[in-house]
């Protein structure tokens, strides 16, 4: 893992020692204060969930920016056809207009 990827969960793991710390030390002794191997479990576990939860939402971001994507690419398709069927309703227009011009009698 790479510097940047395990800072984050550093962090989150220095924050979590912090908070447990004084949780422990406000607690009665025994029954609330968590032994340092369940603690040290506990944040395995939390720094894990954390990695697949960023895990996850990068795929989603994927899945969304290739759907994204597909929809651009449908609409400029769909565009590409609209605007050949105005020009080829153009063109009749226009040829309509011709023959009517070359059959009207001059004055």
């Amino acid at each position: 893992m790479g510097d940047s990827e395990s800072g984050l969960p550093d962090a989150l793991r220095a924050a979590v020692e912090g908070t447990l710390s004084l949780a422990g030390r406000s607690a009665r002794a025994g029954s609330a204060a968590l032994a340092g191997e369940r603690r040290s479990e506990l944040l395995d576990e939390l720094a894990r969930r954390g990695r697949d939860a960023r895990d996850e939402l990068a795929r989603r971001g994927q899945e969304a920016r290739g759907g994204l994507s597909r929809r651009g690419v449908g609409a400029r398709d769909e565009l590409g056809r609209r605007l050949e069927s105005v020009e080829r309703r153009l063109v009749s227009i226009e040829e309509l207009l011709r023959n009517q011009s070359k059959g009207k009698p001059q004055g």
